[in-house]
C-alpha cells in the first residue's frame, strides 16, 4: 500500500515538473515577442 502511494505521488511530481517546464517553455517564447510589440 505504502509503495503505490509513493509511486502515485511520483508519478505526479513527474507530470506536474513536465507541465511546469513547458509552461515556462511557452512563457518564455511568447514573453519577448509580447515585450517587443509593446516597445515598438
Amino acid at each position: 500500500m505504502e509503495d503505490r502511494a509513493r509511486l502515485i505521488r511520483e508519478l505526479l511530481w513527474d507530470v506536474c515538473r513536465r507541465n511546469f517546464a513547458s509552461v515556462n517553455f511557452l512563457s518564455a517564447k511568447v514573453q519577448p515577442t509580447r515585450s517587443r510589440a509593446r516597445w515598438t
